[in-house]
């Protein structure tokens, strides 16, 4: 209390350390869900479950039993193949597991030779960003090949890492053999599989020692496009004469069969996501896609444009504003009650002890791996008013003391040390209330801890300003000599203050305390009605008359 530079050195380190983690905190909707699932699929075409079971699914399941960090595995047999789903455990690095899966599939020998290569999917928390729609009246070929250069110059951006093309066939080589041709020239379709599979394949062939160094053989057959489908060699007569692929079979180089098309006003149209991934910020991400989209970079052919479809950063941010909105709404209501009954001053620096506490709060943010988005503004709101309860029992308690005569600096001491105790585990009290949250596993533990730490550390950091922020301001405060000091503004506000503070101490005194002898009095009536009213409750809960539900229904 004598000196204030250290109540003030505190104070402006939570609000520069607040300001400072807050430009450097990502902003989202809603935070990422860490859903810990690995699926393994397993080709095996032809095979009804039966076989896929016997033949796939019980090797599998053999050889991922071992794993560290596999809470559950189901594996499931269905016609074509096999799919294993792995839940890990609560704190389980994913991509540990992932290779570890890896290296056992990889590893079993055993798997029908019909089989084809497994297909691993590790489940990661991503957003959308933003739809574009590439429009043009042209092929579906342009569309693609345009569509996968702009998401190549996409991928370049600092804050965009995964673009996902959309409504375009994926490109297929198909050969077609007729059975009469197969009679024809005394062929079988494994005949013709094998003899593609032998031409178009890059093998490595060896190393050849010089005395000036190392040269690597390598075959290259590996092809490509249709027409170099048409030149494999199918079969070797003992005339010399060769029959190739193209003599006996259609081979179309085109999209895959079915139906899938995307139209932006009646125009053919590749549809481009640009998804945000781990800690990437949405309002970031979706700035640098603007301006590539506004650069000179993008140079599309005539007649093609590229449009935005949908921009979640800015529904995002849309969002966040209107709950922040909410909470200053909140703050000034707290502002103007703790103005009807406090001194304006003492009010004004009570309630600067809630942005005091949640940019104290922001502080450890980074550290914690908590983010802007609508759970954490949603806690804010939670803990508005019960930030300042504490700077009001302090704020309150040094006034008091004020009016018994003592010094701003004595009184200060006196009435801070007078509810220190209670005030100090009243927070704790809090804070114990809101620990389940931050203890909560699986995934609505995302949405919990968010919530929860938000409240935890803000109860934290409001502790602080209340014991050691808050007196050092009460007691250095100017109460004569300020602006307006005398003036009729101030008169007349102090005697509304006045006013309302004795009509207060009126309801204490008269209505308040008689309806407190006769709760006393008749002790046992009250206990009866409040037990009345619990058990009411609990009626209604048990009767299912009030229901549980994870979110309410929203109409339309």
């Amino acid at each position: 209390m004598k000196n204030p530079v250290a109540s003030n050195l505190l104070m402006w380190i939570f609000l520069v350390g607040g300001f400072i983690a807050y430009s450097n905190l990502n902003q989202e909707e809603f935070p990422d869900i860490d859903f810990g699932i690995i699926q393994v699929s397993i080709p095996y075409l032809g095979a009804t479950p039966e076989e896929s079971e016997t033949g796939v699914c019980l090797r599998l399941e053999e050889s991922l039993e071992g794993i560290e960090n596999i809470d559950t595995l189901t594996s499931t047999a269905r016609e074509g193949g096999c799919d294993a789903t792995l839940q890990l455990a609560n704190g389980a690095d994913l991509n540990r597991v992932l290779n570890d899966v890896k290296g056992n599939v990889d590893g079993i020998t055993t798997f029908p030779t019909e089989t084809e290569k497994p297909i691993y999917r590790a489940f990661s928390s991503t957003g959308n960003v933003m739809t574009m729609a590439l429009s043009s009246e042209t092929s579906d070929l342009n569309l693609k090949n345009v569509a996968e250069e702009i998401r190549d110059d996409l991928l370049d951006l600092p804050e965009v890492s995964q673009v996902n093309i959309e409504y375009i066939r994926p490109l297929e080589i198909s050969i077609e053999v007729s059975e009469f041709t197969l009679r024809q020239y005394g062929l079988t379709l494994d005949q013709i599989s094998r003899a593609i599979s032998r031409a178009s394949l890059d093998l490595p062939g060896g190393t050849i020692r010089t005395e000036s160094g190392e040269i690597l053989l390598r075959t290259k057959g590996q092809v490509y496009q249709g027409s170099e489908y048409e030149d494999i060699v199918v079969a070797s007569y003992p005339d010399g004469s060769q029959l190739r692929l193209g003599e006996i079979a259609t081979v179309r180089d085109d999209f895959a069969e079915g139906y899938l098309d995307a139209r932006l006003d009646g125009t053919n149209s590749a549809i481009i996501d640009v998804m945000r991934v781990g800690n990437e910020d949405i309002v970031t991400s979706a700035r640098q896609v603007r301006a590539f989209m506004a650069s000179s970079e993008l140079n599309l052919p005539e007649g093609m444009t590229l449009e935005i479809v949908t921009d979640l950063s800015v529904s995002t941010q849309t969002r966040i504003a209107t709950v922040a909105k909410n909470a200053y709404t909140g703050l000034l209501l707290v502002l103007v009650i703790l103005a009807l009954f406090l001194r304006f001053k003492i009010a004004v620096w009570v309630a600067a002890g809630i942005p005091i506490a949640i940019l104290g709060a922001l502080i450890v943010f980074p550290a914690i791996g908590l983010t802007i988005s609508s759970l954490t503004v949603m806690g804010f709101i939670l803990v508005l008013g019960i930030v300042v309860d504490d700077a009001i029992v302090v704020g309150e308690r040094i006034h008091a003391a004020e009016q018994k005569g003592l010094s701003k600096e004595d009184a200060a001491i006196e009435g801070t040390i007078e509810v220190s105790v209670p005030v100090i585990f009243g927070v704790l009290t809090t804070i114990a209330a809101f620990l389940p949250l931050l203890m909560q596993s699986g995934g609505f533990a995302a949405f919990s801890q968010v919530i929860g730490g938000t409240v935890v550390f803000c109860l934290i950091a409001s502790l602080l300003e209340s014991q050691l922020i808050l007196p050092g301001h009460i007691a250095h405060r100017r109460t004569e000599g300020y602006f307006g000091d005398g003036s009729r503004a101030v008169v007349a506000w102090q005697n509304f203050q006045t006013r309302i503070a004795d009509g207060m101490e009126n309801f204490a005194e008269n209505s308040y305390r008689r309806a407190l002898r006769k709760v006393l009095k008749y002790r046992y009536a009250a206990w009866a009605l409040a037990t009345g009213v619990i058990m009411v409750v609990l009626a209604l809960v048990i009767s299912g008359r009030v229901i549980f539900q994870f979110m309410p229904s929203i109409e339309g």
